[in-house]
């Protein structure tokens, strides 16, 4: 999403070609922390003492769950509908007016339909346990000036 559009922008992505000359626009849908929740550990203002028990517990989480190949792989075949992700994304529009019509069945088969699909379980693993990546706010300050000059 955010990141990757980020990657992209800066040219971060690699050390050949950059795009950033091709780039008018980024969009900047829900950009948080980046790809996994551990960018977390890199916000400047935990003290040392909450960076150790949130590393225990993405360590933990890691081991339990997201290295758990047959537990992903029965939440993504048992447990997974289209009924429950369409309440979980009702619940994310709770405050918008409506937040019933903002969810239809194309949103909610956008993220359905992928979590059925061969390496489903292979690609969530990775996206919590491999490498976070820079942050948005790491890109930003890093590449200020090119960034500074996109609409």
């Amino acid at each position: 999403g955010s990141v990757v559009a980020l990657s992209a922008a800066t040219g971060d992505h690699s050390s050949g070609a950059s795009l950033p000359s091709r780039v008018q626009g980024i969009g900047m849908y829900n950009c948080g922390v980046g790809m996994n929740s551990r960018n977390l550990l890199k916000d400047p203002s935990l003290n040392s003492i909450q960076r150790v028990l949130f590393t225990f517990l993405f360590d933990t989480l890691d081991k339990l769950i997201f290295d758990n190949v047959p537990l992903l792989t029965y939440l993504l075949n048992d447990v997974v509908t289209r009924d429950l992700l369409r309440n979980a994304l009702i619940g994310l529009y709770r405050c918008a007016p409506d937040p019933e019509a903002r969810v239809d069945d194309s949103l909610v088969d956008s993220f359905y339909l992928p979590a059925k699909d061969a390496g489903s379980v292979e690609a969530l693993n990775q996206i919590y346990t491999n490498d976070a990546g820079k942050t948005p706010m790491e890109f930003h300050m890093e590449y200020a000036d090119s960034l500074n000059q996109i609409p």
